[in-house]
């Protein structure tokens, strides 16, 4: 009998702890940065010179694009997306694409079902050990290794020319092998904020 008992309490305690998981995940954006709540606006995540900064959603000849569901995103939402001409990227957590439009087109208020639509935040790119860096400039080294991911339709070439122009980049190269489209700097630590600020709103950069 206590033993059946225990069944059902752990059986119980499972379930319920699954229903708080699920609730968290509708609302929730997860990054390697922190997480940001898109029913409330509140996100969790290190306070940094990129907490205050908006992304930006237009680069060159396209739109780029974060499309929140509340739960996991069906054939039907990917067909609701490719109806407006959407194309998906990459999947984010949870239930979130990032996706592409034209220039000019926006996915808000197009897609039923999408529980927010929005740009994808400087911050969230960042990963914790620049976040880390951002946060602490008496801990950083002197040269900072930076990795800036392009999205899908980014030119590459374009880019390496203007990132590497911005004061404080030492060095610059990019590698464009598919999928892997990236380039990578050699930031000076003491003008690592400066450089990230330039960096991470852009629409291009993934």
């Amino acid at each position: 009998m206590s033993s059946a008992l225990f069944r059902v309490a752990t059986l119980c305690s499972t379930l319920a702890l699954a229903g708080v998981v699920h609730a968290e995940e509708r609302c929730e954006l997860s990054f390697d940065s922190g997480r940001f709540d898109v029913c409330t606006g509140r996100g969790a995540a290190a306070i940094t010179p990129l907490s205050a900064l908006v992304g930006r959603t237009e680069a060159g000849a396209w739109s780029y694009w974060v499309v929140k569901f509340a739960a996991v995103p069906s054939r039907s939402e990917q067909a609701r997306l490719a109806a407006i001409g959407a194309e998906v990227l990459d999947y984010l957590p949870h239930h979130a694409y990032r996706i592409r439009l034209p220039a000019g087109h926006t996915p808000q208020g197009r897609i039923t079902g999408a529980l927010w639509t929005g740009a994808m935040a400087p911050q969230w790119k960042v990963d914790a050990m620049l976040t880390g860096w951002l946060s602490d400039a008496a801990g950083r080294p002197p040269a900072v290794p930076i990795s800036v991911s392009l999205n899908a339709g980014a030119d590459a070439d374009a880019m390496l020319a203007e990132l590497a122009a911005i004061d404080g980049v030492a060095h610059a190269f990019a590698i464009t092998s598919a999928p892997d489209r990236r380039i990578v700097l050699s930031v000076e630590g003491a003008r690592l904020e400066a450089v990230v600020l330039a960096i991470a709103p852009r629409a291009d950069v993934a």
